[in-house]
């Protein structure tokens, strides 16, 4: 049987029922890049050579209408076929690239035959509610379409990975990036309904969830679920603090001094009771150790305590433009998490640049074309401190319950017959069906508001070639606002 961690409270146990902590790195994959599937030129086993102590990662790599995959830098359009969804996020078929599946089963046997636990990370900025004015503007939260075949979406995943070994859990949403108090309802029912879709599949593996926006570690109180899920939810959140020095801003210092509404999260505690809600932001206030405590202490630790549930912290680092003030800020950052006996992951995300750049908070960084990654050695010794996690023998690999996708656990389930776009078919203009997609002219069966004049003779009907345009729609061309 596939090992499963269990959830004990707040502790995280073993299947041997030893308690553990899960301490590591991020690492992200895409297809059609340097960065598909693990490979040692990009330094990825270089990680636990040089990090022995950790034992977890977690993997982005389910990219289901996801910015990265659809769109590339500066707005350049990426092939519809990069994206889990194939641009099929409300009608169409399968409901998952099978291409994406097999990258998955590759990347999962990885780390299993490392010893690490693992969270299968969903990244979908667009699904989760980034807007891109005039193309993409609909997301998981208020369109029951496109909610609906992502629930699909996260069944079939479940179902094919319930037998892979080391699973740590299933993060159905990374980072929703609506914000305000309006959303927390909506991104509430939703995680209840993705964890039911993944616990219908595989009911032993825990469900993964943090609140918008970006994993706020102030505001874990709004996605708290249900008693009856209790044993069965992990809780994320994020902690860059103070943002401005994490991020490698010129001039700031760690510790230093800083404005208040400048280190505070607006309208945390700390920021109504420090910055006067924001009426005295310019008191300079100091970030040192005792203030990063303090934040921890108030937001995750307290809900953690309060719910006693368990929380890991998913994205932690400092980039390298902070200077020699990083290493303070590191030491600093893991003497919090050893005292406080918290779950974590470093911030390592894939850097094309040469080098590093002042923005990177990756421990190794490397273009991913064939050059030797180069590594923090300095940040490395400040972050092995005190990990003593230990790796679990690696199993004997697994199959997928389906080694290629079968029709029937892949496509969704369909009132009327599945829809296929048209093989090969383009216009005249080389536009294919993705390429309609990316350019946000069809969506969902009809054309996008404002779009209207790119389906029609003059394209050669896309709409009877291309399911997100109409085809087998009973009214093809429908505007899709």
């Amino acid at each position: 049987m596939a090992r499963r961690l269990t959830l004990d409270g707040s502790r995280l146990l073993n299947p041997d029922g030893s308690a553990t902590l899960l301490r590591g790195f991020n690492l992200a994959f895409t297809l059609d890049s340097p960065f598909s599937v693990p490979d040692k030129r990009h330094g990825d086993e270089l990680f636990l050579e040089l990090l022995p102590g950790t034992n977890y990662v977690r993997l982005v790599m389910l990219h289901w209408y996801d910015r990265p995959t659809l769109i590339g830098p500066k707005g350049t359009a990426v092939s519809a076929g990069n994206d889990c969804s194939l641009g099929h996020v409300r009608w169409g078929e399968p409901v998952i690239s099978p291409r994406c599946l097999e990258q998955m089963d590759t990347i999962l046997r990885w780390s299993a035959s490392q010893g690490l636990w693992a969270i299968v990370t969903a990244r979908c900025s667009l699904a989760a509610g980034e807007q891109i004015p005039n193309k993409y503007s609909t997301n998981v939260f208020g369109d029951a379409e496109v909610r609906r075949r992502f629930l699909q979406m996260w069944g079939v995943v479940a179902a094919r990975y319930r037998s892979f070994d080391l699973i740590a859990g299933y993060e159905v949403l990374s980072e929703p990036r609506v914000n305000g108090k309006g959303w927390d309802d909506a991104v509430r029912s939703f995680y209840t309904e993705a964890c039911d879709a993944v616990w219908a599949a595989d009911a032993r593996t825990p469900c993964v969830i943090g609140p918008a926006p970006f994993y706020d570690h102030t505001r874990l109180e709004s996605v708290l679920l249900p008693e009856a899920t209790r044993g069965r939810v992990i809780y994320l959140y994020n902690f860059f603090v103070p943002k401005e020095f994490v991020m490698g801003e010129k001039g700031r210092r760690y510790p230093g001094d800083y404005r208040c509404c400048d280190l505070y999260v607006k309208g945390s505690d700390a920021w109504n009771s420090e910055c006067c809600a924001g009426r005295c932001c310019d008191k300079r206030v100091r970030a040192d150790a005792a203030a990063l405590e303090a934040a921890l202490q108030r937001g995750p630790i307290r809900f953690a305590q309060q719910h006693n549930v368990p929380i890991v912290l998913d994205q932690w680092g400092v980039a390298h433009g902070a200077g020699a003030d990083r290493l303070a800020y590191a030491h600093d950052m893991m003497m919090l998490l050893n005292k406080h006996g918290l779950s974590w992951s470093y911030w390592q995300w894939r850097h094309r640049t040469k080098g590093y750049t002042e923005r990177t908070m990756s421990i190794v960084s490397s273009e991913g074309y064939g050059q030797k990654p180069l590594v923090d050695r300095e940040l490395v010794q400040k972050l092995r401190g005190g990990l003593n996690q230990k790796r679990l023998p690696a199993a004997a690999p697994v199959e997928a319950e389906a080694k290629a996708p079968a029709p029937a656990a892949v496509m969704a389930p369909a009132k009327a017959a599945a829809c296929v776009d048209t093989p090969k078919w383009h216009n005249r203009y080389k536009a294919d069906c993705g390429r309609y997609v990316i350019e946000g002219h069809c969506f969902g069966g009809g054309a996008a508001k404002g779009h209207e004049w790119a389906l029609g003779a003059e394209f050669d009907y896309p709409e009877r070639s291309c399911c997100a345009c109409g085809k087998g729609r009973t009214s093809a061309g429908t505007v899709v606002h």
